[in-house]
């Protein structure tokens, strides 16, 4: 992931993605608006500041005119995050715990679309379905 070299013009949107992905009830952030608006530079800049604050992300993108038509994205984005957290961690198993209590009761949405790994976050989960 590669952030453009600077963003003109958009720091009350870049300040209000930081907000959000400083919120520890923040589960997703959604861009929507025309092509070419610059919403992945925007997202790039913010989330990449983050990860290197020691956040776990992952991004996900729908190309142009396929919006809502699969879960890719979504999926692209958890499995991100969710291999980022476990290069990271020295005990995967304590770390499947982290990410399930990260994702708290949204774990269930995630185990229906992913792979292994999301199923196992479900175990993992405290109060899983």
């Amino acid at each position: 992931m590669t952030a453009p070299a600077r963003l003109v013009g958009r720091d009350e949107q870049l300040a209000a993605v930081r907000a959000a992905l400083a919120d520890p009830a923040t589960r997703v952030i959604v861009a929507a608006g025309p092509a070419g608006a610059g919403k992945t530079a925007l997202l790039r800049v913010a989330v990449e500041e983050a990860v290197s604050s020691g956040a776990l992300s992952g991004l996900g993108k729908y190309a142009e005119g396929y919006a809502g038509r699969d879960l890719d994205p979504l999926i692209a984005a958890v499995e991100g995050a969710v291999t980022a957290g476990l290069e990271q961690l020295y005990d995967p198993d304590a770390g499947l715990r982290d990410l399930a209590a990260a994702l708290g009761e949204n774990t269930h949405v995630f185990t229906s679309v992913a792979g292994s790994v999301l199923r196992t976050l479900a175990g993992a989960a405290p109060n899983a379905p």
